[in-house]
């Protein structure tokens, strides 16, 4: 069930647009854990030196200011231009109140999803990064 969630999780977030989301009601954490998880994950399908990401807009600046800054910690570069590759993400909470997962979607094709649970103050990984486009 939490694989079919996440699959689909993508694609509603690919027919958005270049919009960003957070889900309203998501627990309260330190955002910068997820954000600096997928950013490492990216640079092993993106050299950071190389390439220009361009983050779409959400509608949470605090998760939005975490990616940034994570993506920017890992050698990218952001900006809006021509070449950049769109970037937009989707954080949203599973059944339980303490889980959550962020889907990052590449308009390249590459989709990338992980389940978290909130513990504390930090958002954990709790199955492995899955990568397809």
């Amino acid at each position: 069930l939490l694989i079919v969630c996440l699959m689909c999780s993508g694609c509603v977030a690919h027919q958005m647009g270049h919009k960003s989301y957070v889900a309203p009601d998501m627990p309260v954490f330190d955002m910068e854990s997820a954000s600096l998880d997928i950013a490492k994950a990216l640079i092993v399908a993106y050299p950071p030196g190389r390439t220009m990401l361009d983050l779409g807009v959400g509608n949470d600046a605090a998760f939005s200011q975490a990616l940034e800054n994570a993506l920017r910690s890992q050698g990218f570069s952001l900006g809006k231009d021509a070449v950049a590759l769109k970037l937009t993400y989707r954080l949203d909470r599973l059944f339980d109140e303490a889980a959550c997962y962020l889907t990052v979607n590449l308009y390249d094709g590459w989709i990338y999803s992980r389940p978290y649970m909130v513990n504390g103050n930090a958002a954990e990984p709790v199955a492995a990064l899955k990568g397809r486009k």
